[in-house]
Order: structure tokens, then C-alpha cells, then sequence
């Protein structure tokens, strides 16, 4: 008998522990006020059954509270798992008549950062080759040519929309 209860007890700590959060009961923003992310895909996984041979550049994900998709540029996080995060950049795009943004960040904990930057400018000019790569990958995710670049702004940007796609 006292076997069948820690037999009982290891499986309910080994559930709880294996939970993952519910990206639809989270909010944009923690208590502190740092911007949270989902984690749907992990960095070096490839997210497109079109194009299973391009590798994310980053964690996917979502920002929960909105409907903005996010690239965290950082050591692979397993899917379901919220990452604080800094948005250094927003990279602007259109398919067909569609437009979206994408939140660019880093990781929030700087042993999780694979690149320094805390600005869209230092991602521009000491990261210019990570800045490339993220570039071309979203242009080419989709395959070559449906996807259109209509621009980058920087971090400020980033979190105004963050803001407003969090309160509406």
C-alpha cells in the first residue's frame, strides 16, 4: 500500500512538474513589467513542413495577450516554455496584400543571450551578419518571393506595439 502511494505521489509531482503554461491564461507583460513570450518552436528547429530544411534563427513564438508573433534570439528554449524577453527590433512584412510585424528579442537573462544587443542599432552594426540571416529567413520561409520586406524599426517601436496589441 504505502508502495501504491509513492508510486501515486512521483506520477502527480512528475505532472505538475511537466505542465506547461496556458499561453491563453497569460498576459503580454509580468508583474514587473517585462514583456513575456510563448515558446512554440525552439531555436534550430524547422517550424514549416514546406521548408523543413530552413532552421529557425531563433525561438518562435508568440507574445501572449496579442496576436504578434516574436523571433527570440537565444540559446533553444523547449516548446510551451515563457521566456522574458527584451524586443530590440520589429522587422515589417507583406504577403500578398497581408502585412504583419515580428517582434525581435533577446532573452531577457543574459546567460540565455546568444548576441548582446540591446538596441535595434547594435543589432544593425555589431550583429549585422544575425541581422542579415533573420532578414533572409523571414523572406524566405514561406518560399522565395512570397514575402516582402517593408522594413525594420527599432526597439521603441517594438514595445509600442507590444503595448497597443496588448491593451486592445
Amino acid at each position: 500500500m504505502r508502495e501504491a502511494g509513492l508510486l501515486l505521489a512521483s506520477m502527480l509531482l512528475f505532472a505538475l512538474l511537466s505542465c506547461t503554461p496556458d499561453a491563453s491564461k497569460l498576459e503580454a507583460l509580468d508583474k514587473d513589467g517585462n514583456v513575456q513570450a510563448y515558446v512554440e518552436t525552439a531555436a534550430g528547429s524547422t517550424p514549416s513542413k514546406n521548408f523543413d530544411f530552413l532552421a529557425a534563427p531563433g525561438n518562435l513564438g508568440s507574445i501572449p495577450g496579442t496576436n504578434l508573433e516574436v523571433l527570440i534570439l537565444g540559446q533553444a528554449a523547449k516548446s510551451g516554455k515563457v521566456v522574458k524577453i527584451l524586443p530590440i527590433a520589429l522587422i515589417n512584412l507583406a504577403e500578398g496584400e497581408t502585412e504583419s510585424s515580428v517582434v525581435i528579442a533577446v532573452p531577457i537573462e543574459k546567460e540565455k543571450q546568444t548576441i548582446k544587443a540591446e538596441k535595434y542599432s547594435s543589432l544593425l552594426t555589431e550583429y549585422h551578419l544575425a541581422h542579415q540571416m533573420v532578414q533572409n529567413w523571414f523572406l524566405g520561409r514561406n518560399g522565395l518571393g512570397k514575402t516582402r520586406l517593408r522594413g525594420w524599426e527599432d526597439e521603441t517601436a517594438a514595445r509600442a506595439l507590444i503595448n497597443s496589441s496588448s491593451e486592445s
